[in-house]
C-alpha cells in the first residue's frame, strides 16, 4: 500500500504511450554531474533535494520531434523562503552526448574568417569583421563553420569567453580577445562566428517556492532554432532528445518535488 501511494505521486511520461519515467525512485535523478553534491531523498509523497546545491538531472532521456509540442510540469516546494526555482531540459545529440548554448546559438549575421593565423599560447584572434559581435558575457568562437549552420552543434569552440572587441584603428583589423590562450592551431581563412547561450533551455526561471505545493510548468517545441526565427524559438539545432532539469541555485539550498509530467501537445 506504501509503494501504490508513492507511485500515485510520480509520472514523467510522454502522453500517448506507457508511461517513459515513473521518477519515483532517486537513483532515476543524478545530482549535478560535475559537483556531485547535491542529496537525494525520498519521502512518502516527494523526493527532496539538499546540500551544498540543490541541482539534479533526470537519468532518462525524452526522445523529441520537430512539429510537436512539448509540456513540462511538476509541484514543487521549500522550507526555505523565497528560493528561486529554475526547470529546464539539457539537449543531446543523435549519439546521446550534451551540448548547450556555446555550441548551438550562433549570434546572427557573426560569420567571419580569420585574417591570421591563431597558434597555441594565443589570447588574440584577427578576423575580417567583427562589427556584428556582441560583447556580452560568456560568449564563445566557434570554428569550421557552415553558411547554412549544418555545423550546428559546433564544439570546435575557444578555450574561453570573449572578453574584448575593437576594431584597430590604424590597421582597421578586428581583434577579438580571450580569457583563456588557445591550446590549438587555426590557419588564417578559417571560418568562424560567435556563439552565445545557456547551457539548459529555460521553461521556468525563477520562480519563488514556498512551503505550500505550487505547479509550475512549461512549453518547448521540438522544432530546432534556425536563421528564419533569428534562433530564438525552438529547440538547440542538433537536439534528438532531452534530459530534464531542477535546480535551485545557491549553497546549502533545499526542495521537494512531486508530479512530474512530460506531455506531448497535439
Amino acid at each position: 500500500m506504501f509503494r501504490n501511494s508513492i507511485a500515485l505521486c510520480f509520472l514523467l511520461l510522454i502522453t500517448g504511450g506507457a508511461p517513459a519515467f515513473s521518477g519515483e525512485s532517486v537513483t532515476e535523478w543524478n545530482p549535478r554531474p560535475r559537483k556531485n553534491c547535491s542529496k537525494l531523498e525520498r519521502l512518502p509523497c516527494s523526493i527532496r533535494v539538499s546540500g551544498a546545491e540543490a541541482h539534479v538531472m533526470s537519468v532518462k532521456s525524452f526522445e523529441i520531434r520537430a512539429g510537436k509540442r512539448y509540456r513540462v510540469s511538476g509541484s514543487f516546494r521549500s522550507a526555505q523562503k523565497n528560493v528561486p526555482f529554475y526547470m529546464g531540459i539539457l539537449p543531446l545529440d543523435a549519439r546521446g552526448e550534451s551540448f548547450g548554448g556555446s555550441e548551438a546559438c550562433p549570434v546572427p549575421e557573426s560569420d567571419t574568417r580569420l585574417i591570421a593565423d591563431v597558434k597555441p599560447g594565443d589570447r588574440i584572434m584577427k578576423v575580417a569583421d567583427a562589427s556584428k559581435w556582441a560583447m556580452r558575457s560568456g560568449s564563445f568562437a566557434a570554428f569550421g563553420i557552415k553558411a547554412d549552420y549544418s555545423d550546428l552543434p559546433n564544439r570546435d569552440l575557444s578555450r574561453g569567453p570573449v572578453t574584448h572587441i575593437e576594431q584597430n584603428p590604424a590597421t582597421k583589423e578586428w581583434e577579438i580577445t580571450f580569457r583563456l590562450p588557445f591550446r590549438k592551431t587555426y590557419a588564417k581563412g578559417t571560418a568562424v562566428r560567435q556563439h552565445i547561450g545557456p547551457q539548459y533551455q529555460y521553461l521556468v526561471s525563477g520562480k519563488k517556492l514556498s512551503e505550500e505545493w505550487q505547479e509550475f510548468s512549461g512549453i518547448f517545441s521540438g522544432t530546432p532554432m534556425s536563421a528564419e526565427t533569428g534562433f530564438r524559438r525552438g529547440v538547440y539545432p542538433g537536439t534528438e532528445s532531452v534530459r530534464l532539469v531542477l535546480f535551485v541555485p545557491g549553497a546549502k539550498r533545499t526542495f521537494e518535488f512531486k508530479e512530474i509530467k512530460i506531455t506531448a501537445m497535439e
